[in-house]
């Protein structure tokens, strides 16, 4: 247990950290490209979000949305995964799942379809412990 502890938040902390600093550099460019309209850039994360609500539908359940949620990462990995054989391709991949994700969830949230939000779930619907919201 010990070498994995010390492999993962040891020897690895630093590779976590530079990418998830790679993330917050795509956030941060995600302002500018939402402040001036850039729409060549906020095509792909409106378009990938809308898929998804058309996935899940009008009654969303967990199979569904577990699986939309394994499928999607699953294809994101590959592209990682495949990105790997030059050394700047995962950069970009970092900075551009960043821009995607500023993008995606500040358009989303001024449509008034939220993303993140609980309020348009039908009543019935799977929704987290307000515990778990907490965090």
């Amino acid at each position: 247990m010990y070498r994995l502890a010390r492999y993962l938040f040891i020897e690895h902390f630093f590779m976590a950290a530079y990418s998830a600093g790679l993330m917050f550099i795509g956030l941060f460019f995600s302002i500018f490209v939402i402040k001036y309209k850039i729409t060549t850039l906020q095509w792909l994360p409106m378009r990938i979000i809308n898929k998804v609500k058309t996935f899940i539908g009008t009654k969303p359940s967990l199979l569904r949305t577990t699986m939309i949620i394994w499928v999607f990462n699953a294809s994101v990995m590959f592209f990682y995964m495949a990105g790997g054989f030059h050394p700047v391709i995962p950069k970009i991949f970092g900075i551009w799942t960043g821009l995607n994700i500023g993008v995606a969830v500040v358009l989303s949230q001024r449509e008034g379809e939220g993303i993140i939000s609980l309020k348009n779930l039908p009543e019935g619907a799977w929704r987290p412990s307000p515990k778990l919201g907490a965090v």
